[in-house]
């Protein structure tokens, strides 16, 4: 799910665009990124935090898993699955 075709999805509206946008970069952007170049990409990304905080209801989040799964292919969903269940712990 490299493409921001989830982020159009209706049901995401009341969400800010700029926590979508957040996601988006933290998920997705950065998994196409060298070891080497994370730490920096992290970094930068958790200043921008700094103007602009990101946070997510439980609300938000039960939502954005709902419409992510949708969009996600077998691989995806089991990466996923996997991260979920250990926050679940």
């Amino acid at each position: 799910m490299t493409n921001k075709t989830w982020m159009a999805d209706q049901r995401l509206h009341q969400i800010d665009p700029h926590k979508l946008e957040f996601l988006q970069k933290l998920v997705f952007e950065m998994q196409d990124l060298s070891d080497q170049d994370k730490l920096p990409f992290l970094m930068a990304l958790a200043t921008s935090t700094k103007k602009h905080p990101v946070n997510f209801s439980k609300e938000e989040i039960e939502l954005l898993i709902s419409v992510l799964k949708e969009y996600s292919n077998e691989e995806e969903m089991q990466k996923m699955n996997k991260v979920l269940a250990m926050f679940q712990m």
